[in-house]
């Protein structure tokens, strides 16, 4: 066994110079490293020859200044070529099986010069966008050279595995066979790590070459650098063409480095000497994998057929060993690349903070700003290309998770389906719209002769609106039923289809609510500036210590409304304290920072025990915040630990101001616990107040300005980094105590049966979208459209419907009106608010519709539920005290699965059916 395995086995010590002594190896590698030389070399010259004063560059930017109507005209040219490229299914053609990229059998060239024509435009889109963007042609013209050489690397990756008869070996196939069927995989390994080393030596060498050829030009020519004007855009446009080549070489080398990883990590990635090594040492057993195993899991991570067929040959003590070692190599390789992804983000904020402080808008800031964001999408494109079987694990991994798993059951929510559908109707209509044109487009051309009919589940019904006739909507699809009928491509029925049983007239109706709030987030933010300018302005000249007591009293009442962020009021007492202060502008900031400071903890107090304790009386309002259900629970859970927790920190100091401490007065959580976990706030409510301060000093010096945006930056960082933590608290929680947080809890008795009462008189009675009357159908779906169109149009153009008024802003300037093009309101701003206004009408008719049609058969229902009331109380106690007592069983333990009425062993079903009958 031993020397068979020495025959296509090579130690991982030794490999490197056994490699290097051998020709084919050599050969191989040389021809590997011209080809990815000439390959990212012909961008980096093009890029000098076109961008630098080396070659051409200020001809080439002088020809295309003034061409930025001819850029959108190129561009959208392009998007046109790649639209018509889809409706022929030129992608991925559902009539030429196992092909892409082709508009026709043995189709090599034509589609795919279309292909390029579309790139070519683009790429010269960026030149007549120089203008406005300068370094935007430099970065794609070096992208090109990462581009060309994983274009060369597909084109020359010919060492395909043979097998491909898809059949399963036997667990008892001898070790000869074994190892035959994973040498062609492991010398495809081999092949790519050549690859890989010679192109690491191609970008280090081009890089490298670039320098020293512009150094050499640099000093011959006289280039000074040390004349630079940070926001004089023509002298940094000559500073843009000097550093061009050096810019382009320092991209080389940071390819280089990128692809360097792939090398260093070579021998702990490849899994075909790991599979050799344990084919040849360990013992045979007739065992077979049990599907749920961490074995089955691994070999679904294997991303070639011979590499997974040989897996699934080898016996169950082998498929362990491997196991146990590709679980280790992955644990590595993704501690490394999160390492340098995390090393990539920190370098773009550290040099977009240093560029910020020191000029706002500049080319050469940004050019450098921009090789840094291309460096990361080429770290994390490269990552997803070469490190396949890392991405499957950990996306195997993200779905084992509970907070995985409690997400997908978020989504079958309807207020979020609601908000979904709201958010991203827009993407969703031009999706149906080319699915629409592409199935018109398969009609014409007859296609379906050629397309084999998917696979019908049975029972299956064709949703009414996509069908083109709608009197044969209702039957069954039949085996053999014409895809020509459909109004959509099957992928966009398939997932279309999945929405037809959704309880659409409540989704319609929320989507009414998301549209609201939309034109709430819009607007109150702009009257809050108009009355805090106001307030600012008639503080101005009062005693200071009636300033601060007035800012107190109005950031109080602020806080005490729901809609209000925290972020307004912080800022508004940075500019009035700071402005006001006798003993002056510093002392100023920093008693605006305790006044903010003071505000939250009292605003904190105030919402949790005036609002939500007393909204926690109800058991109503405690199952509508789901007191009762996972989400809330997981909160709780964190939230209860005494002492500064990082979860509970991130939950009180990240969460919405109004919600987070109204559902700690709802959980009846301790104010003093809640108030010291709110204490970290300060490091929020400074850079909010020191913005607002600084802001006022924007006359003196441009610096001023630069240090407010800087901080409303960081008060943005701070609260992305705070919601993470708070994700990530829930996420270990879920992950620790996934059963305890699922279980039935006696002192949840009320509530588990006011959410159960609830489900079943909503399943008693269900008004679907076609019962309906047409006019109420029609109105209210136009109503749907009225106000997401209006919510869209306010988030994605509000300086077009609104104009702009800062806090800091004379009171007296102020105009809510003037003429339809200046003013707080413009035309499209009130005709959006009218419209809005009356579609909200289909609301309340739909609304009280559903409430008449409703109250009969749900209050007869509930009627009956309340007879059952009692019995159902008593058999969910002997639930709580079963699942207390027994503890989580092993496949809820190893699952995370929720303990479902009716599911678990021993359980009762506690469907109405079983219940007494009178």
């Amino acid at each position: 066994m031993q020397c068979a395995s020495e025959e296509i086995y090579v130690k991982k010590d030794t490999m490197p110079q056994d490699e290097a002594d051998d020709p084919s190896w050599r050969c191989a590698y040389s021809r590997y490293f011209a080809g990815s030389f000439i390959a990212a070399g012909c961008p980096t010259l093009l890029s000098i020859l076109l961008f630098s004063d080396m070659g051409f560059g200020k001809e080439v930017y002088d020809l295309f200044n003034g061409s930025k109507i001819k850029a959108y005209m190129l561009g959208g040219s392009a998007v046109a070529i790649l639209v018509i490229l889809y409706l022929l299914d030129f992608f991925w053609p559902p009539h030429l099986p196992n092909q892409y990229f082709s508009l026709y059998e043995n189709d090599k060239i034509l589609g795919r010069s279309f292909l390029l024509l579309a790139a070519g435009l683009l790429y010269l889109a960026t030149f007549c966008y120089a203008e406005e963007q300068p370094m935007v042609p430099i970065i794609c013209t070096a992208l090109l050279s990462l581009v060309s050489t994983l274009a060369l690397r597909a084109a020359s990756n010919t060492t395909r595995t043979s097998f491909r008869s898809g059949v399963m070996p036997e667990p008892t196939t001898s070790i000869s066979v074994r190892q035959s069927m994973i040498k062609a995989y492991a010398g495809s390994e081999q092949d790519a790590r050549r690859f890989y080393a010679a192109t690491t030596c191609a970008f280090l060498m081009l890089g490298m070459l670039t320098v020293a050829v512009w150094a050499v030009w640099a000093v011959n020519s006289s280039v000074n650098l040390g004349n630079l004007e940070w926001g004089n855009n023509q002298n940094e446009l000559l500073y843009v063409r000097l550093v061009c080549p050096l810019a382009t070489a320092v991209a080389n080398l940071m390819f280089g480095c990128i692809v360097y990883l792939r090398v260093r990590l070579a021998n702990t990635y490849d899994q075909g000497e790991v599979l050799l090594d344990v084919i040849a040492n360990a013992q045979p057993s007739d065992e077979t994998a049990d599907s749920f195993t961490r074995e089955c899991l691994i070999s679904r991570h294997l991303d070639e057929d011979n590499c997974k067929l040989a897996f699934m040959a080898m016996s169950k003590s082998q498929q362990q060993a491997f196991a146990k070692q590709h679980l280790h190599n992955i644990e590595q390789v993704s501690r490394v690349i999160k390492l340098i992804g995390c090393a990539l983000i920190l370098a773009i904020g550290t040099v977009y903070i240093a560029f910020l402080l020191v000029t706002e808008s500049s080319h050469l800031a940004n050019l450098i700003l921009y090789f840094l964001y291309a460096g990361f999408i080429a770290f994390a494109a490269f990552v997803c290309v070469s490190f396949r079987r890392l991405m499957n694990a950990m996306s195997e991994w993200c779905a084992e998770l509970p907070m995985f798993r409690l997400a997908v059951s978020v989504m079958q929510n309807d207020w979020v389906r609601a908000f979904v559908i709201f958010a991203f109707s827009p993407v969703v209509l031009v999706l149906l719209g080319l699915s629409f044109a592409n199935q018109m487009v398969r009609r014409a051309r007859g296609l379906y002769s050629q397309i084999p009919a998917p696979p019908i589940k049975p029972g299956s019904k064709v949703p009414p609106f996509l069908h083109s006739d709608a009197s044969d909507a209702s039957t069954p699809f039949a085996p053999d039923f014409d895809p020509e009928r459909r109004w959509l491509t099957e992928r966009v029925i398939a997932q279309v289809d999945q929405t037809k049983d959704w309880r659409w007239i409540i989704i319609l109706s929320r989507v009414y609510i998301a549209g609201l709030l939309s034109v709430l987030y819009t607007i109150c933010p702009i009257f809050l500036n108009v009355f805090l300018s106001w307030l600012s302005g008639s503080l101005r000249g009062l005693h200071f210590g009636i300033i601060i007591a007035t800012d107190i009293v109005a950031g109080m009442v602020c806080f005490l409304l729901p809609p209000v962020p925290g972020v307004p009021v912080y800022v508004f007492s940075g500019i009035v304290i700071s402005e006001s202060c006798p003993l002056g502008f510093y002392w100023g900031c920093v008693i605006a920072i305790l006044v903010g400071f003071v505000m939250k903890l009292m605003a904190c107090a105030m919402q949790q025990k005036l609002i939500g304790e007393l909204l926690g009386k109800s058991n109503a309002i405690r199952s509508a915040v789901g007191v009762n259900r996972p989400v809330i629970r997981a909160v709780e859970a964190v939230m209860r630990r005494p002492g500064l927790s990082v979860g509970k920190v991130a939950i009180l100091c990240g969460g919405p101001d109004w919600p987070t401490s109204v559902l700690a007065g709802i959980l009846k959580l301790s104010l003093w616990e809640c108030e010291l976990g709110t204490v970290p706030v300060i490091a929020f409510v400074a850079p909010c107040a020191l913005a607002g301060a600084f802001y006022l000093k924007q006359d003196v010096s441009p610096l001023w300005k630069r240090l407010s945006s800087l901080l409303m930056l960081l008060t943005f960082l701070i609260a992305t980094m705070l919601q993470l933590m708070a994700a990530f608290a829930f996420q270990n929680e879920f992950d620790k105590n996934s059963w305890e947080l699922t279980r039935p809890l006696m002192q949840n008795l009320d509530l588990d049966w006011i959410q159960y009462r609830e489900d079943e008189i909503a399943k008693s009675f269900v008004v679907r979208w076609l019962d309906l009357p047409c006019w109420l159908r029609v109105m209210a779906l136009y109503g749907a459209i009225i106000e997401t169109c209006v919510g869209q149009g306010f988030f994605w153009l509000p300086s077009y419907c609104f104009g702009q008024f800062s806090v800091t802003d004379d009171i007296k300037t102020f105009r809510l009106w003037v003429d339809g093009r200046s003013g707080l309101i413009k035309t499209p701003g009130l005709l959006g608010l009218m419209a809005f206004a009356g579609g909200f009408v289909f609301y309340f008719i739909l609304v009280r519709y559903m409430a008449f049609k409703c109250h009969e058969p749900w209050a007869a229902k509930a009627r009956e539920l309340d007879r059952y009331e009692e019995s159902w109380k008593e058999e969910r106690r002997a639930l709580c005290r079963d699942t207390a007592q027994r503890g989580p069983s092993l496949r809820e333990t190893l699952t995370g699965v929720p303990v479902q009425i009716g599911q678990a062993d021993g359980i009762p079903d506690m469907s109405l059916r079983n219940l007494p009958t009178t």
